[in-house]
């Protein structure tokens, strides 16, 4: 089962504590940065940052294996850059798979504190109260709203399956088709009925593929079928724009950081998804030279950070994923 990250700023860990308590006793899997900090046993979570490893390294792979985020705003979380941070990754790894940001409101008035990246979200209201010793402790009778709670991040947990990259072959699978049918001198009669309905079935099946491994075998089904009928004026889908997508790569090391910044994070989010190793890598390569040389503000480090963590991810091979940390590593270093 799956994991929820937990976000949250340090000085609200006394508040945080009783509801983190609760979950735990309930068997959720919680990855929490410091739990000896609360306190409460490192061996109760899921996982957490060991002492000398890099937080934003261990961040971003905490987010990749989690199914979703128990996100506690506060007025300390709202100026804090790592729950700002945390979030922005959170709610660009929704974009790719079915993963939940979960607003979970303690104190009075903590609404008003939720990231601008959120607001439409629905979160839960477990109000927390003073208990004999002085304590936070969870406001009394809200033991079946909890176990109901519980139960639904659960089984979300449970059921939860990260998306795998979905790179764009199957547009350009059908763009190329339409193209070879409709191209000059060439009727669609002339291509073998069997082989039109064998493309169509690969493409609406890859369409529907429910992992990686299966797209796969759906890619080399796709290449056979052209060799078997042909098909050679149709491009392959695993090159189809290689070159472009090279050239777009390289550009962003040479990118001044005024030159609209606001379109990087989806010129990456396109270059990720590229169906080609080659370009992927060198997007990432780029873009930490970009970084080096100090071409990235940092307004738009966030929204850069959340597309590296879905994608790294989503990679598969293992080069580019070395390649996407090493720009995390890049900007979490660079001041």
């Amino acid at each position: 089962m799956h994991h929820y990250f937990v976000s949250h700023a340090s000085a609200d860990n006394p508040q945080i504590k009783p509801f983190l308590a609760a979950a735990l006793e309930h068997g959720l899997k919680l990855w929490f940065d410091r739990p000896y900090d609360l306190p409460l046993p490192e061996t109760a979570f899921a996982g957490y940052i060991e002492e000398g490893e890099r937080w934003t390294t261990e961040i971003l792979t905490a987010l990749a294996g989690a199914c979703g985020i128990l996100y506690f705003p506060s007025a300390a979380s709202k100026v804090s850059d790592e729950c700002r941070l945390e979030i922005a990754l959170g709610a660009t790894f929704a974009l790719y798979c079915p993963f939940k940001i979960v607003p979970i409101f303690l104190g009075a008035g903590s609404s008003q504190y939720l990231d601008a990246r959120v607001t439409t979200v629905q979160g839960r209201r477990f109000p927390i109260e003073t208990g004999a010793a002085g304590e936070f402790v969870l406001a009394s009778g809200l033991e079946p709203q909890l176990t109901s709670f519980f139960g639904m991040l659960e089984r979300h947990a449970r059921d939860f399956q990260a998306s795998e990259r979905l790179p764009p072959i199957l547009d350009r699978l059908m763009t190329a088709r339409r193209q070879f049918d409709g191209a000059p001198g060439r009727q669609p009669q002339q291509v073998p009925p069997a082989a039109r309905d064998l493309f169509g079935a690969l493409a609406d099946r890859y369409r529907t593929a429910p992992d990686w491994q299966t797209r796969r075998d759906l890619d080399g089904q796709i290449t056979g079928s052209r060799r078997d009928y042909r098909l050679q004026d149709l491009p392959n889908p695993a090159d189809l724009d290689e070159a472009a997508g090279m050239a777009a790569a390289m550009s962003i090391a040479s990118t001044n950081a005024d030159d609209d910044p606001d379109s990087l994070a989806s010129v990456l989010t396109g270059l990720f998804h590229h169906p080609a190793a080659r370009v992927r890598f060198r997007a990432a390569d780029a873009l930490q030279k970009r970084v080096q040389a100090r071409r990235l503000p940092r307004e738009r480090r966030p929204d850069v950070l959340g597309v590296l963590a879905a994608a790294n991810a989503l990679e598969k091979n293992p080069e580019v994923a070395r390649a996407i940390r090493l720009a995390v590593d890049s900007i979490a270093s660079t001041g």
